[in-house]
Parts: structure tokens; sequence; C-alpha cells
């Protein structure tokens, strides 16, 4: 089987490390052929040639090219899949998310015969009728390395802004001041817009 799969393979986010695990996964793979695509490419006739060639499209999250190739396939007759890492209509409550960028996530929805998203809430909240959800892995050897304190508190995001991880430190911060516990947090995850002032606390690990 010949697997087309678009996605973000340069580790600048949180849905680009899954791209790249699956990516270094795959490429052992003896059992299936697989292209990637990184999603910024644009469409040209050598991804035209890939698309007519393949029994699945495969798009990792929200992109243009992942909209176009949705299309390309469902007229190609060919089975599309979709890995939904998040909700942007959500992310729209609290940051900018762009009209067009939600549209696509709709859009992408609905055209995929199959969609994998990370949780059964998300799944409800997009409406998904055929979904295989698939939580995000975590690993453990990044945690279990860690020398053990009684009150650790991990928390995975890196300084995303939409992660909101300073108000969980504020929080954090309160319950030490009214307890007195020696709480320690470990972060895990990309650098970001938040990191900085995740850093003026004390408590805080990377």
């Amino acid at each position: 089987m010949r697997i087309l799969y678009i996605g973000d393979f340069h580790q600048a986010s949180g849905p680009s490390y899954v791209d790249v695990a699956l990516k270094s996964h795959f490429q052992e793979s003896t059992e299936h052929s697989y292209k990637f695509w990184q999603i910024e490419k644009k469409v040209t006739l050598s991804f035209i040639r890939e698309a007519v060639n393949a029994d699945v499209f495969h798009v990792s999250g929200v992109s243009t090219l992942g909209f176009i190739a949705m299309l390309l396939g469902r007229m190609l007759d060919k089975l599309c899949t979709l890995t939904v890492h998040g909700s942007l209509t959500e992310e729209s409550r609290y940051r900018s998310v762009s009209n067009w960028r939600r549209f696509l996530e709709r859009r992408l929805i609905q055209c995929a015969h199959i969609t994998f998203p990370v949780s059964s809430l998300l799944a409800d909240k997009l409406g998904m009728k055929k979904e295989c959800v698939i939580p995000n892995g975590i690993d453990t050897f990044k945690f279990s390395e860690k020398e053990k304190h009684p009150f650790d508190i991990g928390i995975i995001g890196g300084g995303r802004r939409q992660k909101r991880h300073p108000e969980v430190c504020n929080a954090i911060e309160y319950v030490i001041q009214q307890s007195g516990l020696d709480i320690q947090v470990h972060l895990f995850g990309e650098k970001g817009e938040d990191s900085e002032a995740l850093h003026h606390f004390s408590f805080v690990h990377d």
C-alpha cells in the first residue's frame, strides 16, 4: 500500500513532534510505501504524480496543502485520513485564529473518511462521525530519569502561549505560599512565547 503523508517534519510545534516520530517509525517499515510532504510545500507536478500513485492520503493537522491533498484524494477516490491534534475553534476563544484556518479545519474533518483525534472529548466537540481516538504519547523515560520528589508536577507543552502555563504556575505559587509545600514543576516541550515568564518561577525546571 502506498501512503502519501502530509505533515510538519520540522519540529516547530507539538504536532510536528508526532509527525517526526511517525516518519522515523514508518521509514523503518517494509509493510507499506510512504511518501512524506512538508506542509509548506507548493503543489507541483511531482506532488500530483505522488497523489495519483497513492492508495491513501493522510493529512496531519491543518494546512492549505493538506486541504488541497484531501480534495484531490476525494476526487481520485482514495482513502483520506486526518490526524486532529486540537481544535482551532476552541483556541480562537483565547487567541487570534484566522477565519481561513478555522475554515480549513472544518472542511478537512468533513472530507476525511476517518479522523484520528487525540481524545474522545475533542471528537465530540468537533462532531466527528468516523473516528479512532489515539491519545498523544509521552516519553516516560524523561519522567523516570528525574530524581523523585514528593510534590513533583510535570506540565507538557513548553512555553507555548496557548498552554497557559504561567497561569498554572501562578496557582502553584499561591499554594506554596499558603501551605509551605516544597512543590517542584518540571516543564516538557519546546520554547515559546511564555518561556521567559515561566523561568521567573524558582520552582520551574526544564
